[in-house]
């Protein structure tokens, strides 16, 4: 099979330093932009869906790849909805319902994957979901569950129940751990426990001093493996990456750096983490890093770019997008 990808530089140029070790990478990468039928050359996010079509959010579109050609969905300002409490960028989640939901700075859009078209009104999926006061930030965790923010008031659609969570802080994700527990993770790095039956408050978890607070806090991104969530966390330049054990009630720090972390990706055992130099790639077994400051173009070009996203689709083909490039 071919590896399929589109290279993807975020806006965040940064004049620092490259990791020390850099390589270019072993994969050869294969070129998409607007002349190949994406709306344009940002390559927000990018998600392989169950049929295996590649979904690349570019900036307002949704643009689907079945393996030979790009069609995409523009959404209208009624399929818009507001979010308050949602300050990141651009995040996309698959829920049990078959609905897609982007969110970019305070503001969702829901597309029905069954048709591939947007939702004329997420205030009426909001309401046959049972809820029917403001939202002002949605999750869906791993299980495909969607959770509804309201205040200080967190609503599982599953299980129609409410959840209250901390005052004063900004709410940044929702996950479960092993269908028992409630994780609330927030802006300043705490992370809530709560259990999912009572609502009552188990334990919290600070991976790090108050000195760093300011440092990483604003943005989140979780990838759930197994035993394990691993938490980026970027800040206006700095970023880390750390590894829980709910378990055993405990937390290590992976990777530290004075650039952006921006997603994480798993192929077999390997981890993949799209940086503002490329990506790195980090084995948890080992517990060893590489670090790839260049892409090599089928045509033999080497392309020196920051990466926002790598996903993979059915074939194991690696995929990443751009900010500029496609």
């Amino acid at each position: 099979y071919r590896l399929l990808a589109a290279i993807l530089t975020t806006c965040l140029l940064q004049m620092l330093s490259l990791p020390a070790m850099a390589d270019h990478s072993e994969r050869l990468f294969e070129y998409f932009n607007a002349s190949d039928g994406l709306t344009d050359n940002s390559a927000q996010v990018i998600k392989c869906t169950k049929t295996g079509r590649m979904v690349t959010a570019t900036v307002g579109q949704i643009n689907f790849f079945d393996g030979q050609v790009f069609t995409y969905i523009d959404p209208t300002e009624e399929n818009i909805y507001p979010l308050d409490n949602y300050r990141g960028n651009y995040h996309l989640y698959f829920d049990k319902y078959h609905h897609l939901w982007l969110k970019n700075r305070q503001t969702v859009t829901c597309v029905n994957l069954t048709t591939e078209k947007f939702v004329n009104s997420v205030r009426e999926e909001f309401m046959n979901f049972g809820f029917n006061k403001t939202v002002d930030d949605l999750f869906v965790g791993e299980n495909g569950v969607v959770w509804l923010l309201n205040g200080y008031d967190l609503f599982s659609v599953e299980s129609q129940k409410t959840y209250r969570i901390r005052a004063g802080k900004n709410l940044q994700a929702v996950e479960t751990y092993r269908d028992k527990t409630l994780l609330l993770f927030y802006d300043d790095g705490l992370v809530e426990a709560k259990d999912l039956v009572t609502g009552k408050s188990q334990f919290q978890m600070n991976p790090y001093d108050d000195s760093k607070k300011e440092l990483y806090k604003s943005s989140s991104v979780l990838f759930n493996d197994s035993n394990y969530i691993y938490q980026i966390r970027n800040g206006e330049q700095a970023a880390i990456l750390m590894r829980y054990d709910f378990s055993k009630r405990e937390c290590v720090i992976v990777h530290e750096c004075d650039y952006h972390l921006n997603n994480i990706a798993k192929k077999d055992s390997l981890f993949y983490i799209p940086t503002s130099f490329g990506y790195m790639t980090y084995n948890p077994k080992t517990g060893s890093k590489r670090y790839y400051d260049e892409l090599k173009l089928i045509d033999g070009q080497i392309l020196k770019t920051d990466i926002n996203v790598i996903a993979f689709d059915k074939q194991g083909g690696m995929w990443a997008g751009t900010e500029r490039r496609g």
